[in-house]
């Protein structure tokens, strides 16, 4: 019987040089194990070692009636192994009839490796030597095009003592790899879910039957290496991520994903607090203490977990609301301390309202964790990761946030502690609001626009118009306007070739009832604040004030300005460099402000 192998313990050992000798079977000698992990890697070794093409598996191993069962359905499910190799035919080997086995043995309520009866390609026989062979001559292996139908006859579910949370992020974790390239140092493509499921927490995880079930029905394994040529591009940037399991398999692999941004990654380790099995925290405070220790730094992206505390919210059987899981109350620690950190949610929660309670905080975006009851074909696994590095691109492009807005508060401290003071930092407020949600192009112009409303209110606040008494024509009327310090705003012109400003006249006065606002400032920061670098400030907060008011006012003269090479000058209000430089200059006269 050449390629057959049987399986065997102390037990069966005389009935397996039996088989040897007279049928020159190779014998396998049983493994026990500690958990299903084992029996798998046992079992890929010994098909990977020998040309297997047969089996033959004592029902009964190590005093466990049904113990054959379990190996069948470990070989069957063998998602690393090639398909031809699991569908081989398999001689279970007992003396009880078949009645009996299904009425007498007791079986693994949640893997029922009963069901195997059921299916093709699998015989039950007698030890008796004629038996054997007659099964073995008669028995066919599973037909690969059969093997759907097979995987519908068995009832494997969730063991009970296995939590939910744990399962959802190996197989997350297991999924995303598979659509993740990488090179190594000599520029080789290497499978980065080869290296995941060697992970020891990932694959104890989904090297489980009930995983693996999952696995083979969602035809989940590929052995493919697929380059994608858009990576994520991340030198220099700094990434931190907060992870639960980021010590099984979600640290490393995020490694691989960020690996340009080479130091700047870190992710904060858990091990340090959880148990020895790493499948329980004993100190959850101090890693929750540890993670809220990097709150203050600069971060191009945070990623956090919702779920960080799996003792306490991964009871399937409690409700727990979005706002109680430890990653909401972490985001809002984040964004608490500054408005301006970009924060991705992930979660293997498939409930939608718990990423929108983060979302509605102040998360930039999400990534649902695949699980094994939500699973997608690879293809859509792909779609899910393109999405993924699209928020992290925006992330990377709004980080420069967090200085506006410490800029912001530093910048409130220093106000006047009166109405004029609390109405800059409201605009402030509502300006850094508009910024940071701005997407398209006029929502980057509201949000220059908002901003600008902050010269307004220094204007305001510093000059009031006066009307000159014509006593010659009593319907022509003029105006002028008076600073706080008692004197009259100066007519300014701009001398081209000096590039300084010039006193037109000491004392302006206008018919019109309105006085442009870079006239204001001028007034303001040559004849109150007496700016060291004046001319500067006003010139360029003329061209800004020019291009708010071509924008409200739909002056295509003006926000359609082009240089001598052609290129808009006006264009940056519809982009965050409009608003930057903006502000800029808004924090420079903010300065002089007492």
């Amino acid at each position: 019987m050449e390629n057959t192998f049987v399986i065997y313990d102390e037990s069966f050992q005389k009935q397996t040089e039996i088989l040897e000798k007279e049928l020159s079977i190779e014998k396998i000698s049983y493994q026990a194990h500690e958990n299903e992990k084992g029996f798998h890697d046992w079992l890929t070794r010994e098909f990977n070692n020998n040309d297997i093409r047969k089996i033959i598996i004592p029902l009964s191993l190590q005093n466990n009636d049904t113990e054959g069962f379990l190996l069948g359905l470990h070989i069957r499910l063998n998602y690393e192994l090639p398909i031809e190799k699991r569908t081989i035919p398999i001689i279970f080997l007992s003396n009880m009839s078949y009645e009996n086995i299904l009425t007498k043995c007791s079986f693994d309520e949640d893997n029922n490796p009963q069901n195997l009866l059921l299916t093709d390609g699998v015989s039950i026989s007698s030890t008796d030597i004629e038996e054997i062979v007659e099964k073995l001559e008669t028995t066919n292996a599973l037909e690969i095009k059969d093997y759907p139908l097979f995987l519908k006859r068995l009832s494997i579910n969730r063991k009970s003592i296995t939590g939910g949370h744990d399962i959802a992020n190996a197989w997350g974790c297991y999924k995303l790899a598979q659509v993740i390239e990488n090179k190594d140092d000599i520029g080789k493509p290497f499978r980065i879910k080869d290296v995941i499921l060697g992970n020891e927490f990932i694959s104890k995880h989904l090297k489980q039957l009930y995983a693996k079930y999952l696995i083979c029905k969602n035809n989940s394994y590929n052995n493919s290496i697929e380059l994608q040529k858009n990576a994520i591009k991340c030198s220099g940037k700094r990434i931190l991520l907060i992870d639960d399991k980021a010590d099984e398999g979600w640290g490393e692999l995020m490694q691989y994903i960020f690996k340009s941004a080479g130091n700047g990654f870190l992710y904060v380790n858990p091990s340090k607090y959880k148990n020895k099995n790493k499948d329980c925290f004993l100190n959850f405070d101090g890693f929750y203490e540890e993670c809220k220790s990097y709150i203050g730094e600069y971060w191009d992206l945070v990623i956090i977990d919702l779920r960080l505390n799996p003792n306490t919210e991964d009871m399937e059987t409690n409700s727990i609301l979005p706002t109680e899981f430890s990653g909401y109350k972490l985001i809002e620690d984040f964004l608490n301390n500054n408005g301006g950190y970009q924060i991705m949610v992930s979660t293997a929660s498939n409930k939608i309202w718990n990423v929108n309670a983060a979302l509605k905080i102040g998360a930039k975006g999400y990534y649902i964790k695949e699980s094994p009851e939500f699973n997608y074909p690879i293809s859509e696994t792909k779609k899910q990761f393109e999405n993924f590095k699209n928020v992290i691109e925006i992330c990377f492009e709004n980080a420069y946030l967090q200085n506006v807005y410490s800029s912001i508060n530093a910048i409130k401290k220093t106000l006047p502690d009166n109405d004029f003071g609390a109405s800059i930092g409201k605009q402030f407020e509502l300006a850094f609001y508009l910024i940071s949600k701005a997407e398209t192009k006029e929502q980057y112009a509201f949000s220059y626009v908002s901003l600008y409303q902050i010269i307004e209110i220094i204007t305001d606040y510093y000059i009031t118009k006066e009307e000159i008494i014509q006593e010659n024509d009593d319907d022509k009327k003029q105006y002028k306007w008076k600073l706080d310090n008692g004197d009259y705003v100066k007519e300014y012109k701009w001398d081209n070739s000096n590039k300084i400003y010039i006193v037109q006249s000491e004392e302006l006065t206008e018919e019109k009832i309105t006085l442009p606002q870079w006239e204001k400032m001028a007034g303001i920061v040559f004849q109150m604040w007496n700016c060291q670098d004046g001319n500067n400030l006003v010139r360029n907060l003329s061209y800004l004030i020019e291009k708010r008011n071509g924008f409200v006012h739909n002056d295509k003269s003006i926000i359609d300005k082009q240089d001598i090479n052609g290129q808009y000058v006006n264009h940056d209000i519809y982009k965050k460099e409009g608003f930057q430089k903006l502000f800029y200059y808004i924090k420079m006269i903010c300065s002089y402000i007492y």
